[in-house]
């Protein structure tokens, strides 16, 4: 067979098998999606071991530090739940509640270390009323919280603190001690949610004076956004907490967003 003749067998081979490629459905449009943060919350029956053991080995003192802070368990209803912190597992948070909903409410936050140290407990509302300074900005929550820090061995500087939204967890772990429990909106989505409700996404800032602020959004509330801001001096040490109120802006979403808490929040009974 001469070269020519063996160049046209290729070619017809080639013609012969060739199939007409199919062109791929194009993927189907989702809604768009978003991620949100909150920190679990635990009823005293669901606890971890060691934390129901810390509890209950430590229930005269702890029962003490809520009477010196003015809070009477024997009186009203009372319901506890424990604010899980995953970045500071040295000690339970338990919030006590009692009136819920009315214009006679109470709140405070207990702090139940591990070990031997020291109960302590912040008053949220009494009756009713706020502390004279609110919790969240409250210099007794401040230095509350830099001790924990301490405990922990925790620097606010260090790399870790950018790994699995470590930082952000920290600092709704602030605002649970507060007496708060936010949802954040961890990403932004393509369709104008976080314009609507006038949210940043959690942000890390180093300040020129060689400080850093934790900023997050707490979207709980669908009818206002609160801003969080927490600022850290040069040390590491928290110094300033501030939160601010934000207008929510005109809806421009056609379609409407999936939902993902983390973690995802118990079955209905």
């Amino acid at each position: 067979m001469n070269r020519i003749a063996l160049l046209a067998l290729l070619l017809f081979s080639a013609t012969a098998v060739a199939v007409p490629a199919q062109e791929e459905a194009p993927p189907p449009v989702a809604p768009p999606h978003r991620i949100l943060l909150q920190l679990e919350e635990q009823a005293p029956d669901a606890m971890s071991a060691r934390d129901r053991e810390t509890l209950s080995a430590r229930q005269d003192q702890m029962s003490a530090a809520i009477s010196a802070a003015g809070y009477d368990l024997q009186q009203g209803s009372w319901t506890q739940v424990q604010s899980v912190c995953p970045v500071l597992p040295g000690a339970v948070f338990m919030r006590f509640s009692s009136n819920e909903g009315t214009t006679h409410a109470d709140r405070f936050v207990a702090v139940v270390p591990h070990g031997s140290a020291e109960i302590r407990v912040v008053p949220v509302t009494r009756a009713g009323n706020a502390s004279f300074s609110s919790a969240y900005k409250n210099e007794g929550t401040i230095s509350i919280f830099n001790q924990l820090l301490t405990d922990e061995k925790i620097s606010v500087y260090d790399a870790s603190m950018s790994h699995d939204d470590t930082w952000v967890k920290l600092a709704l772990c602030y605002a649970e001690l507060t007496g708060d429990h936010p949802t954040t909106l961890l990403t932004d989505t393509l369709y104008g949610e976080a314009y609507e409700r006038n949210v940043n996404v959690p942000i890390r800032r180093v300040e020129t004076n060689a400080g850093i602020n934790f900023e997050f959004c707490d979207v709980n509330n669908p009818k206002a956004t609160v801003q969080w801001i927490l600022e850290f001096n040069a040390h590491g040490q928290l110094a300033k907490v501030t939160r601010e109120p934000r207008p929510l802006n005109k809806p421009i979403r056609t379609l409407k967003t999936q939902t993902d808490l983390i973690p995802a929040p118990p079955p209905a009974k």
